[in-house]
């Protein structure tokens, strides 16, 4: 599959709450941290960007499964954060295959990302969105990323 070519993607970020008991506490600071600095990146390199917290409990899909249905707003790609996909609880599992089928029923034309830590997300949309202003928005990062 081919990175998509548009500048301006739509693009939902979901992960567990920093706060779950399923996030390690010595993960929380950094998690809170990354989640703090993203808005201004993602509108930095000209991402429309929105963060859904998601979890394995009941209901935990609710706010998730409404953006998937709301047809009057884009939805180009969903970033599926490191502490749901880098978990080995069967609880996140599942719920990381929630994300991905739901996804792929509801917006089949949507991409799904991976971060792979709690500071990579704007790079998880660059590597499919590669015509982003990646450069500006990493002239923002704390600290520097390469």
């Amino acid at each position: 599959m081919e990175p998509s070519t548009k500048s301006n993607p739509s693009i939902v970020v979901v992960g567990a709450p920093y706060v779950h008991p399923l996030v390690p506490e010595e993960q929380r600071d950094k998690v809170r941290l990354a989640l703090e600095q993203l808005p201004e990146l993602m509108s930095a390199a000209g991402v429309q960007y929105t963060l859904i917290y998601i979890q394995p409990e009941e209901g935990g899909l609710d706010e998730y499964i409404k953006r998937l249905d709301d047809r009057d707003q884009a939805l180009d790609g969903v970033v599926v954060g490191y502490g749901v996909r880098g978990s080995n609880t069967l609880a996140l599992t599942t719920l990381l295959e929630n994300v991905i089928n739901l996804t792929h029923a509801k917006r089949p034309a949507t991409l799904v990302m991976f971060n792979n830590s709690p500071t990579s997300s704007l790079e998880a949309v660059a590597r499919w969105f590669p015509a982003i202003n990646y450069g500006a928005a990493q002239a923002l990062m704390t600290p520097p990323h390469n």
